[in-house]
């Protein structure tokens, strides 16, 4: 299975937006569903590398991958 780019949450997003209205935002704790709770804060640009992410200034020069946080 492939991450999602912004481009497709993005169109993903505005679908629902246009169809259902302006609804709350709720993410999985967890990969089995066990838990959920809303998204409070903005989506954060970082870095993700083994399981962890980093925000920009937190960067080490690895070469980490670029990705954006979404809570």
């Amino acid at each position: 299975m492939k991450p999602v780019k912004i481009s497709r949450l993005i169109k993903n997003l505005q679908e629902i937006l246009e169809e259902r209205g302006d609804l709350n935002l709720v993410y999985s704790i967890d990969d089995e569903g066990n838990a959920f709770n809303y998204v409070y804060w903005d989506p954060t640009v970082g870095y993700y590398i083994d399981e962890e992410f980093l925000t920009e200034d937190q960067d080490n020069g690895v070469g980490m991958e670029n990705v954006v946080c979404i809570n």
